[in-house]
């Protein structure tokens, strides 16, 4: 039992009498400082007086006599009172809420509050205005409910088994709900293709669906008739190949991130193999560009499609707003996008052919200033005390942004060991200028700005040694060699060191050649007909190098090249001139071309094409006509060169070993890099084989 309290028992409980008769009781304590105890009738009362042990005896007599007597006894132990109740505690404050309108939030408030004793908590929980949120307690759970827009407090009480409690307020914000989410809209019907059977027509859809929240969309494209055209979605891009003769039903569905959805239909022809009129097509896409205000972006469209049949394209450009950006047509295939004002524009290009197909592709011009980049980290440099290093900076920095310009700026931490300044160059635009001074090691910082004054930078350890690297004395030009013939130089007469260190010498070169060095002798052997470059290189004992490099043009047969230049009086040509269309300048490409016979050029065009080729008979003097091929592919010189580009300007020269050479084809463009279109004109020309007269 506690310190204090009373505890009483029933004592007829524990006696019995066999007569019947009613016992008188009594009760002592062996220990009355710690425990005491009274009798009333039967009831014994126990008084815990201090903590300890006690025992106590209680006697039951019967009346009569009062002689017979029965007794037990029974131990009792006094405990400290216990501590008073203690009112629950905020564990954690409960953070204020916010709720959106007909929503609600829950809160455990078993996180929030405790009770000191480990007890149970009940809670309660009232709002400051129920017009804005209301507050509903489950078990320890409070819910809050938004009802409109404002602000409120939710007081909570936490109560324990004694009645104790403790309180706790917190904020409600209610919000609006949001506008509800709007399904994908339509901005521009996708046109009705033809196609031919077993081949394909491409549309971005992102130019034909548009989402009002601006998020990204899905989407799925069924045919009514598989059996005439499958349609097949990779991204944003549906491609319609046609499959047999007929016409089908296109649907492509659009899906929102919340899952809601939109439609449209068109229809698609499919041909026979074999017609005349096929779609053009794209053949690359155009990536999304950014630019500062008043920046243009040229489009060159037709580097963006291709046409089956070889038609002629014409080309459409547009802007989704205006207010951002507007195209201005240049010539009928260029245009300039200019940027009017912050924000995206959607940039749609299409081509159509004469008979109305189209193909289309588009891409985002954001207008905003975007920093410079670091494309590359700038490289250590090794000097030496008066040698001077270049570093171009547009191999380290660069600038995404149309329109925008950078302005360099570059600084040493150390200008008594290398020295750094800033200059242009006519062909490769802004250099640091790395200047070694004395031995020692000094960090250069380059700084780009653009003119919004955003910046990138870099830097480079410049460590200045006393040694000084080796020099090139004497390049060595291109070389023309045959199959097996070999070249020899001295490298001594080439490179040279300002410490009068010895050299070493390495080379290495392409497949057409093999290279091998000799202490100062190098040889270059031709090894198969074409053309590879060569790198020689001299390093001094501290590792520093020079290098020369050239190209090494390999025949099958004695080079051409050199009886050319040998004999230039007797070097045929064939001069060709073309001009644009509608009278804009000229331009002029000549082709050189030497043969073992007699050659005749002759002008053999139809459908703006002619083929270049023949073989020429046997016997003085007789050949087959030769005739050029010209179309709006690319260029492919014949014999060893070979361009990768569209020739629309300056001169194409064209070297052959022999006539079987001439059967190459080379193809040249109808349009310039301003759009305009080219026409041909081959001038008849005699070519005598070199050495006849």
């Amino acid at each position: 039992m506690d310190e204090g309290p009373t505890t009483t028992v029933d004592a007829a409980s524990y006696f019995s009498d066999p007569d019947g008769d009613e016992l008188d009781f009594g009760a002592s304590s062996s220990n009355p400082a710690v425990a005491g105890a009274s009798v009333s009738s039967s009831r014994v009362s126990i008084d815990g007086v201090t903590v300890g042990s006690a025992s106590v005896t209680v006697t039951a007599r019967d009346p009569p006599m009062r002689a017979a007597e029965g007794r037990q006894s029974f131990g009792v132990t006094v405990w400290p009172p216990p501590p008073p109740n203690q009112a629950p505690v905020v564990s954690s404050a409960v953070p204020a809420q916010t709720v959106t309108e007909n929503e609600s939030v829950s809160v455990d408030l078993d996180g929030h509050f405790r009770d000191p004793e480990g007890g149970s908590l009940d809670y309660g929980a009232t709002s400051s205005d129920e017009g804005v949120a209301t507050a509903d307690i489950s078990g320890s759970v409070l819910a809050v409910r938004g009802v409109s827009e404002g602000r409120a407090t939710v007081t909570v009480t936490a109560t324990d088994a004694g009645g104790l409690s403790a309180d706790h307020a917190f904020g409600v914000i209610v919000r609006p709900p949001p506008p509800p989410n709007q399904a994908p809209v339509v901005s521009s019907a996708v046109p009705a293709q033809t196609v031919t059977e077993n081949e394909s027509v491409s549309v971005d859809l992102d130019g034909h669906f548009r989402d009002p929240e601006g998020g990204s969309l899905d989407y799925g494209a069924t045919s009514s008739d598989e059996g005439v055209a499958t349609a097949d979605i990779s991204g944003s891009v549906l491609a319609v190949r046609g499959v047999s003769e007929g016409r089908a039903t296109v649907t492509v569905t659009a899906t929102d991130a919340g899952g809601l959805s939109t439609r449209q239909s068109f229809g698609v022809t499919v041909e026979p193999a074999g017609s005349t009129n096929q779609a053009p097509v794209v053949t690359s896409t155009i990536a999304d560009r950014t630019a500062i205000r008043g920046g243009e972006l040229p489009l060159q469209a037709y580097r963006y499609f291709s046409d089956p049949d070889d038609d002629e394209l014409s080309y459409r450009v547009g802007t989704s707003n205006l207010a951002v950006a507007f195209v201005r047509i240049a010539s009928p295939a260029v245009f300039y996008v200019t940027a009017v004002s912050d924000g995206e524009a959607e940039i749609r290009v299409e081509a159509k052919d004469p008979g109305g197909l189209t193909a289309s592709t588009s891409f985002t011009f954001a207008v905003g200033n975007n920093a410079p980049r670091v494309k590359t980290e700038a490289p250590a440099v090794t000097s030496s005390p008066g040698q001077t290093d270049w570093l171009v900076l547009s191999d380290y920095f660069e600038e995404t942004d149309v329109g925008d310009q950078l302005n360099f700026s570059a600084s040493s931490n150390n200008s008594g060991v290398a020295s750094v300044s800033i200059q242009f160059h006519a062909i490769y635009g802004y250099q640091a200028k790395v200047g070694g001074v004395t031995p020692g090691e000094a960090t250069i910082d380059m700084t780009a700005t653009d003119r919004g004054g955003l910046t990138a930078s870099t830097s480079s350890l410049v460590t200045v040694t006393a040694n000084r690297p080796p020099q090139v004395t004497q390049s060595i030009g291109n070389q023309s060699l045959a199959v097996n013939d070999t070249l020899t130089w001295d490298l001594s007469h080439h490179f040279s060191d300002p410490d009068n260190d010895a050299l070493t010498y390495t080379a290495a070169g392409g497949f057409a050649v093999t290279v091998s060095v000799s202490g100062a002798t190098f040889q270059l052997v031709g090894a198969t007909a074409g053309v590879s470059p060569v790198r020689v290189t001299a390093t001094d004992p501290a590792g520093r190098t020079a290098e020369i490099t050239f190209l090494a043009s390999v025949s099958a047969s004695q080079s051409i090249e050199g009886l050319a230049s040998s004999n230039p009086r007797r070097r045929p040509r064939i001069t060709l001139r073309h001009a644009p269309a509608d009278g804009g300048g000229s331009l002029r490409a000549g082709v050189d071309a030497f043969g073992a016979r007699w050659v005749r050029w002759t002008e053999a065009v139809a459908k703006d094409r002619a083929v270049l080729g023949g073989v020429p008979r046997s016997g003085h003097g007789r050949a087959d006509d030769v005739f050029l091929l010209v179309s709006a592919d690319r260029l492919v010189t014949l014999g060893l060169d070979e361009s990768p580009e569209p020739l629309d300007r300056g001169l194409l020269r064209v070297v052959a070993a022999d006539v079987e050479d001439l059967r190459d084809r080379a193809v040249l463009p109808r349009r310039d890099r301003r759009g305009h279109a080219l026409r041909w004109r081959v001038r008849r020309q005699r070519v005598h084989r070199l050495g006849e007269g």
